[in-house]
């Protein structure tokens, strides 16, 4: 009796969702919105000066995206998930410790990008692309 592939993956499809939402592109970016008028008020910096810490952090991340993908094809994506989760929390300690200081934002946002890297969107669809058929290799399709 073969099983469903959702019933078989369900687990694995929850991770890259979860993943996916604890991604160096998704909590920076739709986290500093809710962020702009308590942080910019409190330190006195311009909302540009505060919103180019994403633009910094984007920077970066272009730059580290096809690195990304060639770890991932090269070690896996759980070899390169962990460690970037583990590095997004390092710049998430860092932006919670900068202390007024506006250079620490732009290191704390670099830091998300460059080691977070490893949980950019295309590491959890890639790990969903090889544990599930295609379509057309579906007998029930």
């Amino acid at each position: 009796m073969q099983t469903h592939e959702l019933t078989r993956g369900w687990k694995l499809i929850l991770a890259a969702c979860t993943g996916v939402i604890c991604s160096s592109i998704v909590l920076p970016y739709y986290s500093i919105g809710a962020l702009v008028v308590p942080v910019t008020s409190e330190f006195g910096w311009t909302r540009a000066q505060f919103q180019a810490a994403i633009l910094f952090s984007s920077g970066l991340g272009a730059l580290t995206a096809p690195i990304v993908g060639w770890l991932i094809d090269r070690y896996g994506a759980r070899q390169i998930a962990l460690p970037g989760l583990a590095g997004l929390a390092v710049g998430f300690f860092i932006a919670a410790s900068m202390g007024g200081q506006l250079w620490m934002l732009y290191l704390a946002y670099g830091a998300m990008a460059l080691l977070g890297a490893g949980t950019i969107p295309v590491t959890w669809t890639r790990t969903i692309a090889a544990n599930f058929s295609p379509i057309g290799d579906r007998p029930w399709a």
